[in-house]
């Protein structure tokens, strides 16, 4: 193949994922079907399908793609001090990024057809062990410089803000414009209260 025939096969492929996600976003995936993909690229069947053989794996290459973003997006965790503060910068670029693009409800479609695609779960179960594996990695970080409490169970705690990041997408599409920059200062004092040194003994 050419240096030309990659870079056609690369917009092609990018022509159609675009048209899927706007279609997914609209009907979610069981209510979009191939022949609207198609309409949405303003690309025939026969062109589409050289690139995709199924509308599962038009989805896989979503989820594919949302992994190698949201890789992009939590390497910023990889710093020695100031942990907090690139946890809550990260934190806040990713649901930002997830507003701007219009992904909340992708996002959901997503974490829904996991439940019952095998193959599909399998992806988005490996994106979710990455994010927890960097947030958990930053979270010790944090509490090894005395940053949060030290007695906090980091797995647990972990969990419990990856939910919350869920819920908050979750929640997007049917917040107005503009929603998440008014939660912000909010859920910094409330997150940072939560971890902060020295209030375990308070708990029961």
């Amino acid at each position: 193949m050419t240096a030309a025939q990659a870079q056609q096969a690369s917009d092609g492929r990018r022509r159609v994922l675009e048209a899927a996600v706007m279609c997914f976003a609209r009907a979610g995936f069981h209510g979009t079907s191939m022949q609207e993909i198609c309409g949405e690229a303003k690309m025939s069947p026969g062109a589409l399908y050289r690139y995709f053989p199924s509308k599962d794996a038009i989805i896989e290459a979503i989820a594919e793609e949302e992994r190698k973003r949201n890789a992009q997006i939590l390497a910023r965790l990889d710093v020695d001090e100031n942990v907090l503060d690139a946890f809550f910068e990260t934190g806040f670029t990713f649901l930002r990024e997830v507003t701007r693009t219009g992904q909340a409800a992708l996002c959901a479609e997503v974490m829904t057809e996991a439940q019952r695609n095998p193959r599909i779960r399998e992806i988005f179960e490996r994106n979710r062990t990455e994010a927890h594996g960097k947030l958990a990695a930053a979270l010790a970080r944090a509490q090894a410089r005395g940053e949060i409490d030290a007695t906090l169970d980091i797995e647990a705690v972990t969990k419990t803000l990856m939910a919350l990041g869920d819920g908050l997408i979750m929640r997007m599409p049917f917040e107005p414009d503009g929603a998440l920059d008014q939660l912000e200062p909010q859920l910094r004092f409330l997150i940072g209260r939560m971890l902060m040194p020295g209030t375990t003994g308070q708990r029961s």
